[in-house]
């Protein structure tokens, strides 16, 4: 068996995320492997379905008010860090708040 170099060792440490079935996560005590998780079986709640839907709706509400370059200008205008896009989306998420997840 091939002896690894102090180079290819180096190498494998800046790698993270998800490389085909393994992810690689940095921890200040080291380096994990992990195997990618099989979330075909997994479900989504009734919550979580209802917040993908709004998101849903919200995406495609910004991109209808972003198409109007007037109101493209009165979102880079706000104020607050972020695009036009940031700003639209986050004011169609504030504008119809779904029922409230439960804990």
């Amino acid at each position: 068996m091939k002896k690894h170099t102090r180079h290819e060792s180096l190498a494998i440490l800046r790698i993270r995320g998800r490389v085909g079935d393994l992810v690689f996560k940095r921890y200040r005590t080291g380096m994990v492997i992990t195997k990618y998780p099989d979330m075909s079986k997994a479900g989504c709640s009734t919550d979580q379905r209802q917040q993908r839907n709004h998101f849903q709706l919200a995406v495609e509400r910004a991109k209808v008010i972003l198409a109007n370059p007037e109101q493209k200008r009165y979102y880079n205008k706000l104020p607050g860090k972020g695009s036009a896009w940031n700003k639209a989306l986050s004011a169609c998420m504030k504008e119809n708040k779904p029922i409230s997840m439960s804990v």
